[in-house]
This record gives C-alpha cells, sequence and structure tokens, in this order.
C-alpha cells in the first residue's frame, strides 16, 4: 500500500518511489535520479526526448562494484503503429524475442493470422488446437543485441484462448478490423 498519496510521485512503505512524469514536460524530469525508466506510448514520445530521460539513471552504480557506473534498466511499451517511430527502431535493433507455440503433434507455431480461426488458436500445419501455456520464446532478431524486445499478441495470452467469449470477440476483431489494424492493436 502507497506510504505517500502524490500525483506526480509515490512513496511506498518500504522505501521505494515512483516518479510519474510527461515527455511534454522535460524540466520537469531533469535533475530526477532513478534506477528505471519505463516508458508508456514510446511510440509517440519524440525520439530527441528520449536520450534527456534516459539521463535520470546516469549516476547509477553496478552492484558488485560501485565505482564502475551503468545505466539503469529501461522498459518501453507501445504499439508501433508505423514504421517510423522510437518503438520500431528499437524494436528492429532488438533480439525480438517471439512467442513460438507448440502443438500436440509437435509443430511450432510462430503467430500468426491462419492460426486463429472460430473454435480457437490452431496449429497452422495439423489444425489442432494449441495451448497458449505450453508455449516458449526465441529470439529471432540480433542475438547480440542488449535489448530484449518481446512481441506480445494478444492471442498468446489465455485470458483471451480460454475464455469463449473472450475469443469470439477477438476472431470478430480479425473479420471485420481491416487487416492493417487488426495486425497493429491485436497482433
Amino acid at each position: 500500500v502507497p506510504f505517500e498519496q502524490n500525483i506526480f510521485k509515490k512513496t511506498f512503505a518500504n522505501g521505494s518511489q515512483i516518479y510519474f512524469r510527461s515527455e511534454t514536460q522535460l524540466d520537469s524530469i531533469r535533475g530526477i535520479a532513478v534506477k528505471q525508466n519505463m516508458f508508456d506510448e514510446i511510440q509517440d514520445i519524440p525520439s530527441d526526448s528520449i536520450p534527456i530521460i534516459i539521463e535520470t539513471m546516469s549516476g547509477q552504480e553496478d552492484e558488485n562494484d560501485p565505482f564502475l557506473a551503468r545505466a539503469g534498466t529501461i522498459w518501453y511499451a507501445g504499439t508501433p503503429k508505423s514504421i517510423n517511430n522510437p518503438i520500431e527502431q528499437i524494436w528492429q535493433s532488438s533480439r525480438q524475442i517471439v512467442p513460438v507455440i507448440v502443438c500436440d503433434a509437435g509443430h511450432h507455431n510462430i503467430p500468426n493470422l491462419e492460426m486463429i480461426q472460430p473454435e480457437g488458436l490452431l496449429c497452422t500445419k495439423c489444425k489442432s488446437r494449441v495451448n497458449v501455456r505450453e508455449a516458449y520464446f526465441k529470439a529471432m532478431g540480433n542475438k547480440d543485441s542488449d535489448t530484449a524486445g518481446f512481441w506480445l499478441p494478444q492471442v498468446v495470452f489465455p485470458i483471451h484462448t480460454e475464455s469463449e467469449k473472450k475469443w469470439r470477440v477477438l476472431y470478430k476483431k480479425k473479420m471485420n478490423y481491416p487487416k492493417e489494424k487488426f495486425l497493429n492493436e491485436v497482433m
């Protein structure tokens, strides 16, 4: 339970603090010292603002070597919406970790439109229903990257695949959304 309630800062009983800031007010960000930056809707943040925000972690030290400076942890979340924005650039340079779902016959499937059928998520090879709880993640991009970018389409979450009602809604979106909108917003 938060110890301090403030719109822009939350302090917890264990001493942890969370600062909330908008990138549109960069001056309110400068001077804050943090261990992590968590960007939401990164695709809408101007690329030249991101390095300024990341500077808030410049004072962090390595836990094993207090004299070795390091950057902290950075989390980015969002939806690309186009191919010319920060999240797409980050994704392209990342390890591009994607879910792989294995059916009972042992076929490995990366989620795709063909798998989304009225009766559920099906293997593209044998057409049997797949269990997303049996998925694993595989890096498909730059294996030397320090950035672990994850693709998390709605179809890999049990909340959608294990609920008939939610699956019907998801399938209806596939059938009614323009393909680009479905791929961007759902996949």
